[in-house]
């Protein structure tokens, strides 16, 4: 590799993680020290990505994840869910993930493994996106999906 694309690879990642670094509109999500990777690619399960006239009494938000020998496999319980309004009301978050079986749920991945986190009651009309959080890691949440209720 020449000194010149070093140099300007240097530079592409300084810019990267200067932009990572800067502060949030939303200073009500964690602070950021790159994104809560899971370590495999994760999707919501339950309710389903983009399902409307959910329950606001729902109980629980569940994910899938490929396969378990990957970051969130190994440390679920450090992981739980942020619930994000839409329309700027306050974020609602689900207890520490713990593994379910759910034999009738999506299946999109070769191995699914299933995490679920209880939530409290929602707001009624309101859009949710819901986010992936490692809170030990002071990181950045990862969005996964979204409903309504």
């Amino acid at each position: 590799m020449t000194t010149f694309l070093r140099l300007m690879c240097l530079g592409a990642l300084t810019t990267l993680l200067a932009a990572c670094g800067s502060g949030s509109a939303n200073s009500s999500l964690p602070s950021t020290y790159g994104s809560c990777d899971p370590g495999t690619p994760v999707q919501l399960a339950r309710p389903a990505p983009g399902q409307t006239s959910v329950s606001t009494t729902q109980g629980s938000i569940e994910i899938v994840a490929s396969g378990n020998q990957n970051t969130i496999g190994s440390n679920y319980q450090n992981f739980s869910l942020l619930l994000q309004p839409q329309n700027g009301g306050p974020i609602v978050s689900t207890s520490n993930l713990t593994p379910v079986a759910d034999t009738s749920g999506p299946h999109p991945f070769v191995q699914d493994f299933f995490y679920s986190g209880n939530v409290q009651t929602l707001q009624f009309g309101t859009v949710y996106t819901v986010l992936l959080n490692e809170a030990s890691l002071n990181c950045t949440p990862v969005a996964i999906g979204s409903f309504s209720t």
